[in-house]
């Protein structure tokens, strides 16, 4: 194409690359322009979309040009390339690609509601999520209410958002450390570990936010109370499936053995922020005791 540069027309080219992702899902991956379609600016380009984030090309679909094929060879290693009969127009398609892209305001952006989030849970895990406000929110981080406001628009989307933070921080902190263990009585051992260390590391200054948020939206019906309570519904499930594996012939009552370990951790946390030195140590001996008799691994008597 023709383009006006220093008061001259010059002739300039193209360079476009278009994604297909694994769900057949289209979209434009780069575009550039440079002055000569030749190898070094198509190995140029590319090298441009790997920098950004672009991986786990599998195909490359473009024409014969032997400057682009091994441009490709160069900056795509382990992608197939394939020249299809029509192809007449030097556009590369990448099949398959996983591409994450930091764009600098979307990072920054990304960064402030972490902050914000972070700070969130830790208010709420101490005072409640009713206690938050996007005032007090933006002077706690040393932001405008307005730029606050911006984020979240309304004091509940905050709580929402804050809630979803906080389950994040616990699948990471809990659930995750825990899922290399087996799955049954090895795994619910994992899981009363990482619980242990995330309420004694101070993760949140609360405790165990979970906990403290049950306690305050209990009898309060609404969107918030929900969220909690799927939350609090996703742990106990997660408890009632390790112990469905740990006994084939008691799984009917894995239910209610998750509720009574659930009660046995929120009696620990509470001990544990009332100054109680053995409210842990009790929690645990407590905890283990009861997933032991449950997996039949001591009598019950």
């Amino acid at each position: 194409m023709k383009v006006r540069e220093h008061g001259r027309t010059v002739n300039v080219h193209a360079l476009i690359a278009v994604g297909v992702n694994a769900d057949g899902q289209r979209e434009v991956l780069g575009l550039d322009v440079a002055s000569d379609e030749d190898g070094a600016g198509w190995l140029a380009f590319l090298r441009s979309l790997t920098a950004r984030g672009l991986t786990g090309v599998r195909l490359v679909i473009s024409d014969a040009h032997a400057g682009l094929v091994q441009a490709i060879g160069a900056a795509l290693p382990g992608a197939s390339w394939h020249c299809p009969a029509e192809c007449g127009v030097r556009t590369s398609v990448l099949s398959s690609w996983s591409m994450t892209i930091e764009d600098g305001r979307l990072a920054r952006g990304r960064r402030t509601r972490s902050r914000l989030l972070d700070q969130a849970a830790a208010t709420a895990s101490v005072n409640g999520l009713n206690a938050l406000s996007l005032a007090q929110l933006a002077a706690d981080v040393g932001m405008s209410k307005s730029g606050v406001a911006a984020l979240y628009g309304t004091k509940q989307a905050l709580q929402l958002a804050t809630v979803e933070h906080a389950r994040q921080v616990y699948i990471r902190a809990v659930i995750e450390p825990a899922w290399a263990s087996p799955a049954g009585a090895e795994r619910l051992a994992a899981l009363l570990t990482a619980w242990l260390r995330y309420v004694r590391g101070g993760v949140f200054p609360g405790g165990c936010f979970l906990q403290r948020c049950v306690a305050e939206q209990a009898g309060r019906p609404g969107p918030l109370q929900a969220a909690v309570a799927d939350l609090r519904g996703e742990w106990l499930e997660a408890l009632a499936t390790e112990l469905r594996a740990a006994s084939d012939t008691l799984a009917a009552d894995a239910e209610q053995v998750a509720f009574e370990l659930d009660a046995l951790l929120a009696a620990g946390v509470r001990g544990h922020l009332l100054g109680d030195g053995r409210a842990l140590q009790q929690t645990e001996t407590a905890f283990t005791a009861r997933v032991r008799v449950f997996s039949g691994l001591v009598g019950e008597g």
